[in-house]
């Protein structure tokens, strides 16, 4: 751990060339806000990074959500160190003081920025406001608390193109969403203590209509060398949809199948286990079992329509390679509607 007080300095990784950036669509401009649909009530754009320091011990994800037709911006903020979670969740910002073209929100104590220092290759996220510790030995308490997070690309956006999933797609309105390794360096302030770390993660953006009544299982596993992102989704009367990414040395190349064997446990600390293995078109395979490190629930309620809970939660996991070799880290994030959901697939 690096001293809490030392200038906060981007992570040191080459830039990207346009190529590289561009490989799957994307474009610079991609990182900005985009033109909604002013008719669909759903139309949501959300930014959203997530990070971990390389042996576990600290992490955090952070969202931000803007909902234009329902007036209101989704932000949440979870950090985790020493054992505990902390989360600012505030799901009904009044969409008016959003600054836009800025990312930027300050109003009565809590505010976020993203600063697109180089677009689609490096940026810095702040966010700081009040928050409570949801899970730890404070549980319950409520502490500022603060994160700045100085990301740089590590590989080339992935994207599937323009939404074609039925509640994703747009008849007239750019409708896409990418997905992008990262590397960080992060500073986090939780109840006056400053830590400073080096992490891995990765961010996407998306901007559409936004069907929420759905199971899905997102995975995003690392190592300093090899980085892959793949997300299964569960929609009523559909086939599954499932697609991802390898990246390595900066070079992103879509994934040619995966296969994953997740099993849900009614069980706080193992609430989930099995295994993964994506192989990529050069014939790469990574395979392994997963296992949790710690997870958080979060509320998703609110987009369900009608509103009604889900069982939504983001796990750090560790999976170790069929074989042996360096263990991968990363987050798992699964949604699964309840078993008497009439959405249930």
């Amino acid at each position: 751990m690096s001293d809490p007080d030392a200038p906060l300095a981007p992570p040191p990784v080459p830039p990207l060339t346009d190529a590289q950036v561009t490989t799957f669509g994307m474009r610079l401009t991609d990182d900005a806000h985009h033109p909604y649909d002013p008719a669909d009530v759903s139309w949501n754009e959300s930014w959203f990074w997530d990070w971990f320091a390389p042996d576990g011990s600290r992490a955090g994800h952070c969202r931000i959500g803007h909902m234009p037709n329902q007036q209101r911006v989704w932000l949440w903020l979870y950090l985790y160190d020493g054992g505990e979670w902390v989360c600012i969740e505030q799901p009904w910002l009044d969409h008016s003081y959003l600054q836009v073209p800025a990312l930027a929100y300050d109003r009565l104590g809590l505010a976020f920025h993203h600063d697109p220092v180089d677009p689609m290759r490096a940026g810095h996220l702040h966010v700081h406001g009040p928050a409570r510790i949801v899970r730890g030995p404070r549980a319950g308490w409520v502490t500022p608390v603060s994160v700045d997070v100085h990301w740089a690309a590590t590989g080339g956006p992935h994207s599937p193109g323009q939404g074609h999933v039925r509640g994703h797609t747009s008849e007239g309105f750019d409708a896409s969403r990418m997905e992008q390794p990262i590397a960080a360096t992060v500073r986090h302030e939780i109840a006056g203590v400053a830590t400073t770390y080096a992490a891995r993660g990765e961010r996407d953006h998306s901007w559409g209509p936004r069907f929420w009544n759905m199971d899905w299982t997102f995975l995003a596993l690392s190592t300093e060398s090899d980085r892959t992102q793949f997300v299964e989704v569960g929609i009523k009367s559909l086939d599954p949809i499932l697609l991802g990414y390898l990246s390595r040395e900066g070079h992103t190349a879509e994934l040619s199948s995966v296969e994953m064997d997740i099993v849900d446990h009614d069980d706080a600390d193992r609430p989930f286990s099995g295994r993964v293995a994506v192989h990529a078109p050069d014939g790469t395979t990574i395979a392994g079992t997963v296992e949790v490190l710690t997870w958080c629930g979060l509320d998703v309620h609110h987009v369900l329509t009608p509103p009604r809970a889900s069982d939504y939660r983001r796990s750090l996991i560790r999976l170790t390679p069929d074989g042996g070799g360096e263990p991968m880290l990363g987050w798992l994030e699964t949604n699964r509607l309840h078993p008497d959901d009439p959405d249930k697939p």
